[in-house]
């Protein structure tokens, strides 16, 4: 039996010091459907990175007005996730509709769009925005 699981004989344990599996490598660069969609008070934004490099994770109206930048920085390879809250840059809930998420990671640019159906935000002070 302690062939089956790998397991030292003497111990009991398992020689592999470390049980958990390797993620997979990030194939693309990809930004996934943000969740939940619609969202109220906040929606998680997912996106996967091929190779490291500057990223720009911002938030636009359906008029493609800018109304929160969420990323502006280099990031490593890999999944990443933030959070957006449903405020703007100046800290002010955003009103309901829709809203377009846009990543721009090296030369890859995509965009999806998010629900908010109801602005009836908590107010936030400017540490609680992202």
């Amino acid at each position: 039996m302690s062939e089956l699981f790998n397991l030292d004989a003497a111990t009991g344990i398992s020689p592999d010091p470390d049980p958990i599996p390797d993620i997979p490598p990030v194939l693309a660069t990809k930004l996934w459907s943000c969740h939940p969609n619609p969202f109220n008070p906040q929606t998680t934004l997912s996106y996967d990175l091929r190779e490291p490099g500057m990223v720009n994770l911002s938030i636009f109206d359906a008029k493609g007005r800018l109304v929160a930048v969420i990323v502006d920085q280099p990031q490593g390879a890999g999944q990443h996730q933030e959070v957006w809250n449903g405020y703007n840059d100046n800290g002010a809930a955003v009103p309901s509709g829709v809203y377009y998420l846009k990543l721009v990671a090296n030369d890859v640019e995509q965009t999806h769009s998010q629900s908010n159906p109801r602005s009836a935000f908590p107010s936030a002070s400017a540490s609680q925005r992202k």
